[in-house]
Formats: C-alpha cells, structure tokens, sequence
C-alpha cells in the first residue's frame, strides 16, 4: 500500500492519491524514494525482491520489477547510484516467519540495479549481516545497517561503489538487537 499525502495529511485532493501492489500473500513495501520523475518503492511481491516507479501526480505505476533472489526474498532500502539503483534486504529467509513482518533469518544481500530496475547484479554481504535494513550513500561509498544471524547484534559496513568492503563493525548486547534504521 502507498500513500501520498497533502502537506497536512489528506488524501482526498489534488495531491494524494492511494495504490495498493500485490496479489496473496508476502507482499510488502519497505521503503520510498522520491526521484525527478517519480517515487520509487522497494519492498517483496508473492516472496520476491521488488522495485516499483510510480508517477508522482496519478500514483500509477511507470514500471514493476521483481527478482528472485533465492528462497523468500525482498529489498528493504535503496540509494541511487551513478549508473541506477542500489537495493539491500534479504535472501533465503526462514519459511516459518512467515507470520511475521520482519524476516531476522536470511541471508544478507545487495542488488545493483539499472534505473529501470533492471539488470540485477546481486551479491551476498552474509558474511557480515543476515538482513541489510537501511543504506546511506557518503561521498561515492555506501554505509548499510542491519543485523547478524539470529539477530544477535546490529552490524553495519561500508563497502565501495562497486560492493569492495571496506570495513565492517558489529554492537549489540547479550540478548539480541535489531537495526532498523541509521543515520
């Protein structure tokens, strides 16, 4: 479901609008991005990575692209890049959190994308995080945020235009800790 308000919250005017994307279940949207020419919403369709383009004015969509990443699968955030899109989230999640909202249980996963959300090169960033929530672009790098296996601490890492790590840190405590935003 995505929502565009007026400045004081109304939908019922000129400059909102409501759409709703998804058929089933394991639909989600986890994040927007306002571009030029539009809005872009990251998130799962029937289990797979989604990106959407949607019009700023209407809220119809410019174009919808699902990938398969592996098992359950779904992009939580994205940053623009020189050359389109780059979404992090999660691959391989756990089938029995299925009643849940969030899917601790995967397997951390980066997807440059084309701007047409496109030609996906994915790469797995599992060694340092079981689920990329949030991403930040600083100078030409990215910091992404989220959490290790079974959620035990926040990991974070900052890896270079072309997915290089350059360094990667964990916090947390003794019982387990979710990251699910930064700044």
């Amino acid at each position: 479901l995505v929502v565009k308000t007026d400045s004081d919250g109304n939908v019922d005017n000129d400059d909102g609008w409501i759409v709703q994307f998804g058929r089933g279940n394991r639909n989600m949207g986890n994040s927007a991005l306002e571009v030029a020419d539009g809005y872009l919403i990251c998130g799962m369709l029937s289990g797979n990575s989604a990106i959407l383009k949607l019009n700023k004015t209407t809220g119809e969509s410019i174009f919808t692209e699902m990938h398969d990443n592996g098992g359950i699968d779904g992009f939580e955030h994205m940053a623009l890049t020189p050359s389109g899109i780059l979404a992090v989230g999660f691959t391989q999640a756990d089938p029995e959190d299925a009643g849940n909202t969030f899917f601790p249980y995967g397997q951390g996963h980066i997807t440059f994308l084309d701007a047409e959300g496109k030609n996906p090169t994915g790469q797995s960033v599992n060694a340092y995080m079981s689920h990329a929530y949030r991403i930040k672009p600083i100078g030409s790098d990215y910091i992404i945020s989220g959490t290790t296996e079974d959620a035990q601490e926040y990991a974070v890492i900052k890896i270079n235009n072309s997915g290089g790590k350059i360094w990667d840190k964990t916090f947390g405590g003794s019982n387990q800790d979710h990251c699910f935003g930064m700044d």
